[in-house]
């Protein structure tokens, strides 16, 4: 058995950046050119690739999916009338004015998003959820038909696309699963968000469904330190949840290694080696005050089930249900 090539990181037009620099392209064309197929290419010429790839990730950005693309082929009276967004208009008419001004305004479309400003029709949860869902089951449902087990492996994936004051925070997140797990879950939204919900959502996913899903950082070099930190991102300490994620020997080590500016290892887990950096170690115990917020949110969510189990449990007492054989 030898090693298998493929690509773990690709965009195509339903990438909110990607269909503003020029990519007219969608998934199922992706599928086609990775195994081997010929295509026509989004400025006209013929691609081929000359030795097929034998695995593909469509990493689409999970936030805003396929909103350029929308937003491109919308007509101008409604980009202007029911949006109504002169910022959202000013991106459309360059986008539509020539390849350099799509770019530029993509461009500031990204820096938006960077600084937390974009127009409420692009960071409106609901809307970009409704927007979401369709692709995706669609991409879904291509995934399995291109999927040839044994000759070309088309993996479910996204990319999770968190910029905290503009620090790259990127992970590729990949399942191991067909549709018929997939599709339960939507992809963790990047905007707005932290890794520990990324986790949260993954850990979700594996539980519900019995599948497998993982995720690769994409950029850590520019995410200013911040993906190599051993804390959380409140700045509690990590220790459980080195153990849980890593498993218990990389959490012994760990917990040896004298505190540094410096990078040190290898240490190995059940995801191969890393080079740490533990700039300090918390051996005070925990103020109330300092995690409020994780106990009073731990607490309502607590609240939230038990009120949804009695919930069912009065649906359940005031329905008798049976079944005609």
């Amino acid at each position: 058995m030898g090693p298998y090539w493929g690509d773990t990181h690709l965009h195509t037009s339903n990438s909110v950046d990607a269909f503003g620099f020029g990519v007219r392209l969608g998934p199922e064309e992706a599928l086609r050119f990775a195994r081997g197929e010929e295509i026509t290419a989004t400025a006209g010429g013929k691609a081929k690739l000359a030795r097929p790839l034998d695995f593909l990730v469509i990493a689409d950005h999970s936030d805003a999916l396929g909103a350029t693309r929308r937003l491109y082929e919308a007509p101008r009276w409604y980009v202007k009338w029911v949006i109504g967004d002169e910022t959202v208009l000013r991106w459309y008419d360059m986008m539509h004015e020539s390849p350099e001004q799509s770019t530029l305004a993509i461009g500031e479309l990204i820096t938006a998003a960077e600084n937390d400003e974009l127009p409420e029709s692009f960071s409106d949860p609901e809307a970009a959820h409704e927007g979401a869902e369709d692709i995706w089951n669609t991409q879904l449902r291509l995934l399995d038909r291109y999927n040839e087990p044994g000759k070309f492996t088309a993996f479910a994936g996204y990319e999770w696309t968190a910029m905290p004051d503009g620090n790259n925070l990127h992970r590729v997140v990949i399942f191991r699963d067909g549709s018929d797990r997939t599709r339960q879950f939507m992809p963790v939204p990047g905007i707005n968000t932290t890794v520990e919900i990324l986790w949260d959502g993954m850990a979700a996913y594996e539980e519900k469904t019995g599948g497998k899903v993982l995720a690769i950082p994409h950029n850590s070099n520019l995410s200013n330190g911040l993906m190599f930190e051993m804390t959380m991102a409140d700045g509690s300490p990590m220790t459980a949840e080195v153990e849980a994620r890593f498993g218990a020997a990389f959490a012994d080590v760990l917990s040896q290694i004298e505190p540094k500016e410096d990078w040190q290892g290898s240490v190995r887990s059940g995801f191969g080696w890393h080079i740490v950096r533990l700039r300090q170690r918390d051996t005070d115990t925990a103020q109330f005050e300092r995690l409020r917020e994780r106990v009073v949110n731990d607490w309502r969510s607590a609240e939230i089930a038990n009120r949804k189990r009695r919930a069912y449990k009065v649906l359940r007492d005031a329905y008798t249900v049976e079944i005609d054989r």
